[in-house]
């Protein structure tokens, strides 16, 4: 019974630890937080009989956070491109948002919507259709497999000046943690064996 006890104390000071290390998560990273609907007042009766209706409200005595993702939805915007005539009759268009790329008349998915096919494919190694279908249930809309297949070059294309100056920095960089594996893959290791042991001593393995 008493050992009953003490694991439940223990379990609700775990609980409160980690309340406010998600209070302070929160706080520190400017994570929007909303208040529910209304304030939460005891409804009933006092035991002396009075209508809790009729108390004084002393202000909030307890606070409890839940956090949740809201639910995904597809949202298609239109952007209209005006024109305007000049006095001397030349016509101008406006230009294209970054936001909609692409030829006039077209539809195409969004920068977030790109986002989660390429973080799919690349960070969990989602085949392309198997993407597609989790993208379906998320969005509400199904991309075509082909559209998921170009995402991957134009992602790459995208980061390519970035790889490029990270590997410059990694190739110059006197000494480099990562993995061994990574680093190898990526041609970056002159004596894979030598810096394989110069990678696992910085990482905190035993190899000599």
């Amino acid at each position: 019974m008493i050992a009953r006890a003490a694991a439940a104390v223990a379990g609700a000071n775990k609980a409160i630890r980690a309340l406010i290390i998600l209070a302070h998560v929160i706080s520190a990273d400017e994570t929007p937080i909303r208040v529910g609907p209304g304030p939460r007042t005891r409804k009933g009766s006092c035991g002396c009989g009075a209508d809790l209706a009729g108390a004084a409200d002393l202000g909030v005595r307890y606070s409890r956070q839940v956090t949740g993702l809201p639910e995904a939805r597809a949202v298609t915007t239109q952007y209209d491109r005006h024109q305007v005539q000049c006095g001397c009759g030349r016509v101008h268009v406006a230009d294209a948002p970054p936001e909609a790329p692409g030829a006039p008349g077209t539809v195409t998915y969004g920068l977030s919507f790109q986002a989660w096919c390429v973080f799919l494919m690349v960070m969990h190694h989602v085949p392309m259709e198997r993407c597609a279908d989790i993208i379906e249930p998320m969005a509400g809309i199904r991309p075509s497999d082909g559209w998921v297949h170009t995402l991957l070059e134009r992602a790459a294309r995208a980061v390519a000046a970035a790889n490029r100056a990270i590997r410059a920095l990694i190739i110059l960089a006197r000494v480099t943690s990562g993995c061994p594996t990574s680093l190898q893959s990526a041609r970056l290791l002159t004596s894979p064996r030598r810096n394989e042991r110069g990678v696992v001593a910085i990482g905190g393995g035993n190899t000599p």
